[in-house]
């Protein structure tokens, strides 16, 4: 059974939820409160500034059942109620674990293998279907990539796949980059030849998020696409060479 306990000036309330403890502030917990004078009911945004609490507040009863901690603020003798899985959710009080070289739980390192199980959507599918979308979406967010089939093959093509979830952001290249054989090339890009692995643009503040490569037509034999799971290079690096590993992340690298 969960349990709460208030330190001696209200200053403070320790919620134990399975054996493990987690501490809440006064004032963090009332700035935070979920009732409809705190927050909107309809859009969940803030109705009060911090400046509207009173800089004296404390906790004069905390209660905890099975669903929810309902604590009791002074000298406002406001009740607010707070899912308990809410506040595990924004638990501030628990250690910090990550160490260099860690990945969300969410994201999938891989390999060549993954070519007989790539993620792949179709256009037609995610422009209709939010679920579909949505699955496409998390497939970017897992593996760093997805591929999209079906697109429409017209000029401007590309900024209904980005309509689909963002919008552009426009670089000295332009709204968009558009890559293409020239007789006398001024970028790789402008030629047939093929490019070693790399990353685009890492010099700019900020940083590119989601990148769309999108090919309208292929006039010449081969162009086939290489890509490569960095966060995969860089953790059997750490497996590999941990000293080399070491080095490179703790040392900042000149963009040129």
């Amino acid at each position: 059974m969960p349990h709460a306990s208030l330190s001696s000036d209200g200053l403070v309330v320790s919620l134990t939820v399975d054996q493990q403890t987690t501490r809440f502030h006064a004032i963090w917990l009332r700035d935070n409160a979920l009732d409809e004078a705190t927050k909107s009911s309809s859009n969940g945004q803030r109705l009060i500034a911090l400046r509207d609490i009173d800089s004296t507040t404390y906790i004069s009863h905390a209660q905890v059942s099975a669903e929810a901690l309902q604590v009791t603020f002074m000298p406002e003798q406001k009740t607010v109620s707070f899912p308990l899985h809410w506040l595990a959710a924004h638990a501030y009080d628990k250690p910090q674990t990550s160490s260099k070289g860690w990945l969300p739980h969410s994201q999938s390192l891989w390999d060549s293998s993954l070519m007989g199980q790539l993620p792949v959507a179709d256009f037609d599918a995610v422009s209709s279907s939010p679920a579909a979308l949505q699955t496409w979406l998390a497939d970017i967010a897992r593996f760093g990539f997805a591929k999209l089939n079906g697109g429409p093959i017209k000029a401007g093509a590309l900024t209904q796949v980005v309509d689909l979830f963002g919008h552009l952001r426009e670089t000295n290249y332009g709204r968009i980059f558009e890559v293409r054989v020239e007789e006398k090339p001024t970028n790789l890009a402008f030629t047939g030849l093929a490019l070693q692995a790399h990353t685009d643009n890492p010099y700019r503040d900020p940083v590119p998020t989601i990148q769309v490569l999108y090919c309208l037509e292929s006039s010449a034999p081969g162009g086939d696409n290489v890509l490569v799971d960095g966060f995969n290079a860089a953790r059997q690096l750490q497996q590999l060479n941990p000293h080399g590993f070491d080095l490179l992340s703790r040392y900042c690298a000149r963009f040129e």
